[in-house]
């Protein structure tokens, strides 16, 4: 068997309630996999766990072969990815989409600290190569994510702000 890229053995979270319980999954290098479930089934829970942004409550994770609580996780978030549309419901309200760009490169949620010049200024460029540099200045509170102008069938979403006029 190869070394595992994630493992996970006998997971539990608890809060005020068991929110994933008895979970272990492998998964091997070259290994591609999607998490599916329907609302409140623990997806954001499992990735927030996995990334220690979550503690867990028993059992073990493992990821890139450092584990949980032997190894310092702000350094091994730097190595890692995760798409989620729920990692905007962890960022501050007032963070513009530039900062959160910029907060990702550093691997955090919420951006603190100074920027550098050159930062920002990637940043921006990857705003504008998706043709999103308008919403740079935007709060991350208050973008949508629509799906209505892209073409039927091509699942292009992209990201716009607030329409300011409807209701006026």
């Amino acid at each position: 068997m190869s070394k595992a890229v994630i493992d996970i053995q006998g997971l539990r979270v608890e809060r005020e309630a068991v929110i994933l319980e008895c979970i272990d999954w492998r998964v091997e290098a070259g290994e591609h996999w999607v998490i599916l479930g329907a609302n409140g089934s623990g997806k954001t829970s499992l990735l927030s766990t996995m990334t220690g942004y979550l503690p867990l409550t028993q059992g073990s994770i493992s990821v890139l072969g450092e584990t949980y609580g032997k190894t310092d996780w702000r350094d091994l978030r730097t190595r890692i990815g995760i798409v989620s549309s729920a990692i905007q419901q962890l960022m501050p309200g007032h963070e513009t989409a530039l900062d959160g760009i910029i907060s990702g490169k550093r691997a955090m949620i919420g951006l603190w600290g100074d920027t550098a010049a050159d930062d920002r200024s990637r940043a921006l460029e990857i705003l504008r190569q998706i043709e999103a540099d308008a919403i740079a200045d935007g709060s991350v509170a208050t973008l949508k994510t629509v799906t209505e102008d892209a073409p039927r069938g091509t699942g292009r979403r992209g990201l716009r702000p607030p329409d300011r006029t409807a209701g006026r």
